[in-house]
């Protein structure tokens, strides 16, 4: 898939580490991950956002 640089591109509610690092290989501009705990997308209390995701 080709970036278009006019769209800003935003991945929510993620939760599943295959699925983040999946995600992120598509190269968003942002992923958001929902640390609510009531939120049926809660990351959960164990998770940490991958060492190796782009910061910028």
């Amino acid at each position: 898939m080709k970036k278009t640089p006019d769209i800003i591109w935003k991945i929510c509610g993620m939760r599943d580490l295959q699925n983040v690092c999946a995600v992120a290989e598509l190269q968003p501009n942002y992923m958001g991950f929902i640390f609510y705990k009531d939120s049926p997308r809660f990351v959960g209390n164990q998770f940490e956002v991958p060492a190796n995701l782009p910061t910028a």
